[in-house]
């Protein structure tokens, strides 16, 4: 169990900000008015996502997002005080992507200190310090790029003791509660995959059956050997680490979003909330939900 005695801020940011928008918008009003069944020290400091349909990311969705949605969006957690990150995932582009209408309409409409980006291309990241010199661009690091700063590190180093030779680990940052795990057998091939899929603009179908999840139940990810438990994050921020982002997926096509939600709430929870308050805030965001769908 995490103790409750940390002195310096644990960030931590929320998952798919545009999708679980009113999820998170339930815990960051949650740590302003409640602030005391967050784990101490721990703060939701940012969210991170991307809009679809960006070429620069491996999300996927049923249709490109308006410019109204995305200023909405953006303006909201501004207005919240919660900084956006962008996630461009996609290792695959070319610098003829670079130039991709939609993906540049998104940047310039959270430009602005404080928001940034996680981007997995170099070419990427240069590109995005160049033109939009506001953005904190994070990249997303192969072993070669653990003695750098602001770096995002890939799920598949959780709990080896390769992510402990992370140089600047203040400024590094913790994938949890992941997706996929490094033991199956299509880990890099399913990526790759949907990764040239987008760029081509094509409908990505289910080519990869993963052996190692059921139905993505918050439960079963937890038996995923990069699964990061509430004891070994903090060995992590015992040795260092500070900023962790809380992953969930979103998957239009095969999950129901109601299902997907409330195993995200279970995620969230049990991240940031203290044991003894989790059962109450659960059925408090439940009821939320509920309440929602009943008034749409």
């Amino acid at each position: 169990m995490l103790s409750s005695f940390f002195k310096k801020k644990i960030n931590i940011s929320l998952p798919n900000f545009r999708n679980m928008i009113f999820l998170n918008l339930c815990f960051i009003t949650l740590q302003k008015n409640n602030k005391e069944v967050f784990k101490d020290g721990f703060e939701i400091s940012s969210a991170d996502g991307c809009f679809s349909y960006s070429i620069w990311s491996r999300m996927r969705g049923k249709a490109y997002t308006s410019r109204h949605d995305i200023e909405t969006t953006v303006n909201l957690y501004a207005k919240n005080s919660i900084p956006v990150f962008y996630i461009f995932d996609n290792e695959s582009i070319t610098k003829e992507d670079l130039y991709d209408n939609f993906s540049n309409l998104m940047l310039k409409a959270a430009h602005k200190k404080g928001n940034g980006v996680y981007a997995a291309s170099e070419i990427l990241c240069d590109y995005i310090r160049e033109k939009y010199p506001a953005y904190k661009v994070i990249k997303t690091a192969s072993e070669a790029d653990f003695k750098k700063k602001n770096i995002l590190i890939y799920p598949k180093y959780n709990n080896l003791p390769v992510l402990e030779e992370v140089k600047h680990k203040d400024s590094a940052y913790i994938t949890l509660n992941p997706l996929c795990a490094p033991e199956c057998r299509f880990y890099n091939e399913h990526f790759k995959y949907i990764e040239l899929e987008q760029l081509n603009y094509y409908s990505v179908s289910d080519i990869y059956l993963c052996p190692l999840k059921r139905d993505f139940n918050f439960y079963d990810l937890k038996e995923h050997s990069n699964f990061i438990s509430e004891e070994k994050m903090l060995h992590y921020i015992n040795k260092g680490f500070c900023n962790f982002r809380i992953d969930f997926p979103y998957i239009e096509k095969s999950i129901d979003i109601n299902y997907c939600t409330y195993d995200a709430i279970e995620g969230c929870v049990y991240y940031l909330i203290k044991p003894e308050y989790r059962q109450e805030i659960r059925q408090l965001i439940i009821r939320k939900f509920a309440g929602k769908k009943k008034n749409e």
